[in-house]
């Protein structure tokens, strides 16, 4: 049970416990249950050391590295196994986060993870810092780099870094993982837009339009559509006092603008895989109660172990589901047309919304070169028509500029497209049509009058 759980309990039971008692019985609780919880720098080196060796076993979890420094009391460590590292020369994005609330010292734990196909986050390594700047990141960045150069895992597969706003995550993981591209979490975003309309008192019904406006352009379409519209958006709140300071630091800044999806299809826009992750591992391995760093570092190995099961699913490609391919037959025999487009050496699908029966080569232009006067123009331009783009016959990695498709990275447009081109063929259970009632044989025919003579 949680410390502040006890606390509530215990202050609900016993009247007249002060504060004071009641901690320090929770203090000596903990003492009998883990121990003193001391640690020295000299057992977390042997510690270390002991385990540095990479064992030949693919699950065994090993120290990746360690630094300790005995002169200012610092150290960081990272630990890892060959199960889970295989990952990284297999997907190409990578995340990472600091967690908190899982030590008695107050150390964070930082996970670091791969993120596959269906978004899903997959730990690659654990780590316990002392302390939380880019050269701490950087370490912990360089054991996964140069362990995975020891073992035979290339790195060529990493293309995209996601995290939370953290300068420090993304400026390590650009130094490591030359030219990768860093994306900045959505949601993270969305909690400091909450914190600035507290900060200057904004109106209930302009904290709405605003919140409004921001997850319009998250979804814009394209890069064009987006750097269209946030402009005009800036224009139309720029006498909303603070809030052009707020949001030019998520236009400009390079470390701050990937929270779009338009900035990289096919990615995820935010860190949740991680941060669920994160939650799993406090309510499932340390069942909300916070650790003293001589059990947590053997709990880390633990959990390289439990996340290193080969039978753990790990989605290399996307899948289609049932339900995209339901949908898909809808569109095919509703009578609606898709119409393909070559753009020199792009070819596109586009494909018509719900309220729409066909794309005319119009709307192709204005999707393909949008100019808006006023951001309202903008919002209400969206969802009309969508684009899946076609580099190759390889339908698996194509992607869509609809609002699904960003959300799941899959959507029945692609399904659609798939079809329209002859590289994919619905199975009979995609069917949807509904088994009506059968007809009644009711009561019989009367006679014919065919032989009655008048």
């Amino acid at each position: 049970m949680p410390t502040k759980d006890v606390k509530k309990t215990i202050g609900t039971l016993a009247e007249g416990v002060t504060k004071n008692q009641l901690n320090y019985a929770i203090k000596a609780a903990n003492k009998k249950l883990f121990g003193s919880g001391v640690l020295s720098l000299g057992e977390l080196e042997e510690w270390a050391a002991i385990k540095s060796r990479i064992p030949q076993d693919n699950r065994t979890a090993f120290v990746l590295d360690k630094d300790i420094d005995h002169a200012n009391a610092k150290f960081r460590f990272l630990v890892s196994s060959r199960q889970l590292l295989s990952l990284v020369g297999e997907l190409r994005i990578i995340a990472a986060d600091c967690t908190f609330k899982t030590t008695l010292e107050g150390f964070p734990l930082l996970v670091v993870c791969m993120v596959d196909e269906m978004r899903h986050a997959h730990p690659i390594a654990f780590g316990c810092l002392s302390n939380q700047s880019a050269s701490d990141y950087e370490f912990a960045f360089n054991c996964i780099h140069e362990t995975c150069a020891k073992i035979g895992i290339k790195l060529d597969a990493l293309e995209f870094f996601i995290s939370d706003g953290e300068t420090a995550l993304k400026s390590a993981a650009k130094k490591v993982f030359g030219g990768i591209k860093t994306i900045n979490c959505y949601f993270h975003l969305k909690q400091n837009l909450k914190k600035y309309f507290q900060k200057f008192k904004i109106q209930a019904d302009l904290q709405s339009s605003i919140s409004d406006g921001i997850d319009k352009l998250q979804i814009a379409p394209t890069q064009k559509h987006y750097e269209s519209a946030v402009q005009l958006f800036m224009t139309d709140y720029d006498s909303v006092p603070g809030f052009t300071d707020f949001f030019a630091k998520y236009v400009n800044n390079s470390n701050f603008a990937g929270w779009h999806e338009a900035f990289a299809p096919g990615v995820p826009s935010t860190n949740n895989a991680v941060e669920a992750i994160n939650k799993s591992i406090k309510y499932n391995a340390l069942h909300r109660q916070k650790q003293t760093l001589a059990t947590f570092k053997t709990l880390l190995l633990r959990l390289v172990e439990t996340y290193g099961d080969p039978a753990r699913l790990v989605h290399r490609h996307r899948v289609f589901g049932i339900q995209e391919q339901r949908e898909a037959w809808r569109f095919l025999n509703s009578g609606k047309t898709t119409r393909p487009v070559r753009c020199g050496i792009h070819v596109y699908m586009f494909i018509p919304g719900s309220e729409r029966e066909e794309v005319s080569m119009n709307e192709i232009r204005r999707f393909m070169v949008p100019k808006y006067t006023s951001f309202e123009d903008y919002k209400v331009d969206l969802n009309t028509i969508y684009r899946v783009s076609m580099p190759d016959e390889n339908y698996m990695q194509w992607n869509c500029t609809c609002r699904i498709f960003f959300k799941n990275n899959i959507c029945s447009h692609i399904v659609i497209a798939a079809v329209k081109q002859g590289l994919y063929q619905l199975p009979p259970e995609a069917d949807p049509t509904i088994i009506g009632r059968k007809k009644p044989t009711g009561r019989p025919k009367k006679m014919s009058k065919a032989l009655v003579i008048e």
